[in-house]
């Protein structure tokens, strides 16, 4: 600022021009230029300058809100988010491999803070986990907790519902998938700007809540000091694999959701009138009996399907055709639907599948039949049980493969036209050499009796003849090989050259 607004150029003998600066009573202090510059810049501005829009809404704005302000009642907003977990997990097939770090998805109740579904797995994060993570929300958890061994009643975890709200990052909901969601069960799906997980906070502590409670106590944890030279290789305590950490996390939710008392949830009046402890399973069952929220039941069939990833599928006379395969279903059989096809062209129908096992998609029907389950034709029978991932890479080895060969495909049909050319211009030199009848009505009348002779020589020439011995001369050799031999003729003649030989 000095050099550009406080000096003043002056020549010097040399020739050349400086810059020096004005009496010390023209250039303000220090001191002087820190108060205008305070006073011109807030702590707003200079931060925003420094370090970006972005992270002064993420770590240095005023925090006037909270993220359940205007929530309702349980269900009016579930909160959904992925994380990877700080621990490393082994094979349940093959203890001695390890498999890396696990994906785990939550999703929350913002009213009551209840842990209304969850996912332990190696997907993601994409939409199949958060797909996993939605159909655990909106199912019974009884079933779901006996498959891991933990006993519960429904009292326990009563949480089996669809939300109205959905509230994710900029991630795997904003992608086509999530439209079936919005459409067919009339789930809001927003989305929070970029960098701003705080917009989600409580999804967020619920993960810091399970690395500090959990995962911090379990071998395989994975330390800060594992980066830095001569650390631990934590990857080396593993010894849990990914249904025993689930069982593990199941547990640690069905605690916090029955005992966790929270000493910061902020009660409104109702819940203080009633004497309503901070504690999300008193808070879901209070907030249903006296507030409106957003919960409603779907079957669990429906919320599979919905939930899967949707496409249309092309009806063709060969079959429902989907991702290059080919799927057959009851309901296209009796209403005929590859005839009419065939009849008047290939159609489009809505379909729902699971890119995790292609033998089977569904179609997705407006009547009182919710679906109808396609299988893969017969002669698809190699892509059972595939992902569509694994199908999609062996079709493109196999046009690879097709691709590598079509070079020398195409210089072997080269070659074979030579070929052709070849006997087809010995042909034509034969027939130039040939006596033909003088009329051309002459040499096709006769075409019924050259077949039949030709036909009875070729019969002769390729009859089965047993018992030759080696160097032994038959009756083909007899004759003029020009001449055809009856095979009366023939068997008299070979008769006659064994007398010859035997006097």
């Amino acid at each position: 600022m000095l050099k550009e607004h406080y000096t003043t150029p002056v020549r010097q003998p040399e020739g050349k021009t400086r810059l020096e600066l004005l009496d010390s009573d023209e250039i303000p202090t220090l001191r002087q230029f820190r108060y205008w510059y305070s006073k011109t810049y807030g702590s707003k501005e200079k931060i925003t300058a420094r370090k970006g829009q972005k992270q002064y809404n993420l770590n240095h704005r005023a925090v006037l809100g909270k993220s359940d302000a205007g929530i309702r009642g349980p269900g009016a907003q579930y909160q959904i988010d992925a994380t990877v977990g700080d621990i490393y997990l082994i094979s349940q097939f093959n203890r001695a491999s390890i498999i890396g770090r696990p994906i785990i998805y939550s999703v929350v109740d913002v009213f009551s803070r209840m842990i209304v579904g969850m996912y332990i797995g190696l997907e993601g994060p994409s939409w199949t986990g958060s797909m996993m993570a939605l159909a655990n929300a909106a199912t019974s958890k009884v079933a779901y907790c006996a498959d891991y061994g933990v006993a519960i009643t429904e009292n326990e975890w009563p949480c089996r519902h669809i939300p109205d709200t959905v509230l994710a990052d900029r991630g795997e909901m904003e992608s086509k998938s999530v439209e079936t969601l919005i459409n067919a069960l009339n789930v809001r799906v927003d989305n929070t700007p970029a960098f701003r997980a705080d917009m989600k906070g409580i999804v967020e502590k619920w993960f810091d809540t399970i690395n500090t409670m959990v995962m911090a106590f379990l071998p395989g944890h994975v330390k800060p000091d594992m980066a830095q030279r001569g650390g631990n290789d934590y990857r080396l305590d593993a010894v849990l694999d990914i249904r025993q950490f689930t069982k593990i996390v199941i547990q640690f939710v069905l605690s916090h959701n029955n005992e966790h008392f929270m000493e910061t949830y902020v009660r409104n009046e109702g819940m203080i009138a009633d004497c309503i402890e901070p504690i999300p399973i008193k808070l879901w069952n209070w907030g249903i009996a006296h507030s409106s929220g957003g919960l409603r039941s779907v079957t669990e069939e429906a919320v599979k399907l919905f939930l899967m990833p949707a496409d249309t599928a092309l009806v063709t006379a060969k079959g429902i055709k989907f991702k290059g395969m080919h799927y057959i279903c009851g309901q296209a059989v009796q209403e005929h639907w590859f005839e009419t096809a065939r009849a008047k062209g290939s159609y489009k129908v809505d379909v729902s599948y699971d890119p995790r096992d292609m033998t089977r998609i569904y179609i997705r029907n407006t009547g009182a039949q919710l679906l109808e389950q396609c299988q893969l034709a017969d002669w698809e029978i190699k892509w059972n049980k595939k992902s569509l991932d694994e199908i999609l890479r062996q079709k493109a080895d196999e046009r690879a493969l097709a691709n590598g060969y079509s070079g020398s495909e195409l210089q072997a049909r080269i070659d074979l036209h030579g070929e052709i050319e070849k006997v087809v211009l010995e042909a034509k030199q034969m027939a130039g050499q040939t006596q033909y009848p003088q009329s051309k009505q002459g040499r096709v009348s006769d075409i019924m009796q050259n077949r039949a002779e030709e036909k009875d020589a070729i019969r002769r020439g390729e009859a089965f003849i047993l018992g030759e011995q080696p160097g032994q001369v038959s009756e083909r050799e007899y004759e003029d090989p020009a001449k055809p031999i009856h095979p009366i003729t023939a068997l008299i003649k070979k008769k006659a050259v064994k007398a010859d030989d035997n006097p």
